[in-house]
């Protein structure tokens, strides 16, 4: 009987071990999925520049695809972190073509991807991009992205 239990608790083990992993891996922002993804291309270094206009976690990534990528395509290049305590970001991009996603926490640790709400870059800066995102209306997040290494 006692082998019976054992048995039966090492069959089961796996099943334990891969629900317990199912919401640790609901957290985690997966921006490939995302539908909206604007695109910047550029034969030099890129800067970025986001701004949170609303107290939450965000997750933006600059993704670039490539055959192979273990994402539907995609590869992460860069990521940024904003939230309530760092409500700004700011970095620099290699030459490249890049699709960025964005994606807000919402209640319960699960993620939603914002929508862009394309706003005209000002060619006059060297923006390239320049949009706000939003899970809802109005803008929560803007991001500008503009040729050159300063920032």
């Amino acid at each position: 009987m006692t082998r019976c239990w054992i048995r039966g608790f090492c069959l089961s083990l796996p099943l334990l071990l891969s629900a317990a992993a199912a919401p640790a891996l609901a957290a985690a922002p997966r921006p490939w999925l995302c539908r909206d993804k604007p695109v910047v291309s550029s034969d030099n270094a890129l800067t970025y520049h986001v701004v949170a206009r609303r107290p939450a976690s965000w997750h933006v990534a600059f993704m670039r695809l490539e055959p192979g990528g273990i994402h539907d395509g995609f590869v992460t290049v860069r990521a940024a972190e904003l939230g309530r305590t760092r409500p700004r970001a700011q970095g620099r991009l290699e030459p490249g073509r890049y699709f960025v996603a964005v994606l807000q926490q919402q209640a319960g640790g699960r993620w939603i991807c914002a929508r862009s709400t394309g706003n005209q870059p000002r060619r006059d800066r060297g923006e390239l991009l320049r949009a706000c995102f939003s899970s809802a209306a109005p803008c929560a997040l803007d991001l500008t992205i503009s040729r050159g290494s300063n920032y």
